[in-house]
């Protein structure tokens, strides 16, 4: 019994992993896809992030509209990190666990490994720093977003807060 089901969770791992860095749609909620899945994503992740102490970010990602962009992130971010198409021009990067200076860390790692590539513009936000509720985060991370696209600095554009965080 314990073999089928871990064979079904890894199935089911294998699934999401496909979904979030290609469809639209995730394979848990097939009637969620977009902004709707990462609104319901970010909620649930606040609250075990607030439940259990600990950190989560997100990067919104534009422009992220070729597959070979989506493939860049898969490669560079970890397993754990949930990658989520959002509409055709972007995407969002869901770290867990992750403070805000982890998460720049890891867009900087992003931009050393794929530096041949044109280069996107990013917008972060991280729970608790931010704010502390889910639309509280989604707005900021658009507003970010938006910023970084109205930059008129070339390379990418990064727009982010200074700050990490503190959990009491």
């Amino acid at each position: 019994m314990m073999g089928e089901e871990k064979e079904m969770a890894e199935q089911a791992a294998m699934a999401a992993d496909t979904a979030s860095g290609m469809g639209l749609e995730h394979p848990f909620h097939p009637h969620l896809s977009g902004f709707d899945f990462l609104r319901w994503l970010i909620d649930y992740e606040v609250v075990g992030s607030r439940r259990y102490r600990r950190f989560v970010s997100l990067l919104i990602v534009e422009p992220c509209h070729e597959p070979r962009d989506l493939a860049l992130l898969r490669e560079t971010f970890r397993a754990s990190d949930q990658i989520i198409r959002l509409d055709e021009l972007s995407a969002a990067v869901l770290l867990r666990e992750t403070d805000m200076g982890g998460t720049l860390r890891a867009v900087h790692r992003y931009e050393t490994l794929n530096s041949s590539h044109p280069r996107p513009r990013f917008g972060i936000v991280s729970y608790p720093a931010d704010s502390c509720n889910a639309a509280g985060l989604l707005r900021l991370a658009r507003e970010r977003i938006e910023q970084a696209l109205r930059s008129n600095v070339g390379g990418s554009e990064l727009w982010a807060t200074a700050g990490g965080g503190e959990l009491t």
